[in-house]
């Protein structure tokens, strides 16, 4: 066929070219998104692991500071959702505290949970309570 002058349009070759190169580039940008998906997922497990492991921390060193300070070691596991474990423990500990010796509760929280491919992780937290 023959282009008039002026006429507008594309080939055919020019659309299978253009279809081609398309072709081409369609599985990689795919790819990262399927990639970006699969992040934000995993960031967001991890973020309620550490929300779960944070709240934890708060409410049992406010159970401790509410007992006497010679209650000992203990350990308090609990399911606080489905496929999500979380074991509170704490222990009576010595740190330094500017060159003296003294005690406090070591408290420690490890959430473990399974990310989508079903691979076991965990959150850990630690921290120490000064009594009153």
């Amino acid at each position: 066929m023959r282009r008039i002058l002026g006429e507008r349009g594309m080939s055919l070759i020019e659309l299978l070219v253009a279809l081609a190169v398309l072709a081409l580039l369609l599985p990689g940008v795919l790819a990262f998104f399927t990639a970006g998906s699969r992040t934000v997922a995993r960031a967001g497990l991890q973020t309620t692991a550490t929300a779960l492991a944070a709240d934890a921390l708060e409410e049992q060193r406010q159970i401790l500071l509410g007992r006497p300070f010679t209650h000992g070691p203990g350990t308090r596991p609990d399911t606080p959702r489905p496929g999500v474990t979380r074991t509170v423990s704490w222990e009576v500990s010595q740190v330094d505290a500017g060159g003296r010796q003294v005690s406090v509760w070591a408290l420690d929280v490890v959430v473990s949970y399974q990310d989508e491919r079903g691979i076991s992780r965990q959150v850990a937290l630690e921290t120490f309570v000064f009594p009153r």
